[in-house]
């Protein structure tokens, strides 16, 4: 049986997949395109050659490497980072005011036993209240 061989446009694309380090999320995309404009190339003249595809978009290492410098580096983005700083900001915060509140329920029940007993006077005497 024999194998087909690959065409020149199928070969630089390749090339380029070979080249990128990224993970595929990001380079699906970026290959996707790079596809389509190869084979648009192509397809205005078949008898284009793999010297040609370069030519005309550069070699595939330096295309490979280009889109490396656009994908963000390590496990998350910087936008990614300073929102999940921003949620760890804001639970600390309600943390803090979740204390307070408490505290200060607290504090104001001790205030006002006195009221929850029936020995609030609103300010007069305790003896003019008692017979």
């Amino acid at each position: 049986m024999k194998m087909k061989e690959k065409s020149p446009a199928d070969r630089y694309i390749e090339a380029v997949s070979k080249g990128l380090t990224s993970p595929r999320k990001y380079t699906n995309s970026y290959i996707a395109h790079l596809r389509a404009d190869v084979t648009d190339f192509v397809s205005d003249d078949p008898a284009l050659t793999y010297e040609d595809i370069i030519a005309e978009f550069g070699d595939p290492e330096i295309a490979a490497s280009g889109i490396e410098d656009m994908i963000p580096k390590g496990p998350a983005s910087v936008k990614a980072k300073n929102r999940s700083r921003v949620y760890y900001i804001i639970m600390i915060v309600m943390a803090i005011l979740t204390i307070v509140f408490i505290v200060g329920y607290f504090l104001s029940l001790n205030d006002m036993s006195g009221w929850l007993y029936g020995e609030m006077t609103q300010g007069y005497p305790v003896e003019a209240f008692t017979p």
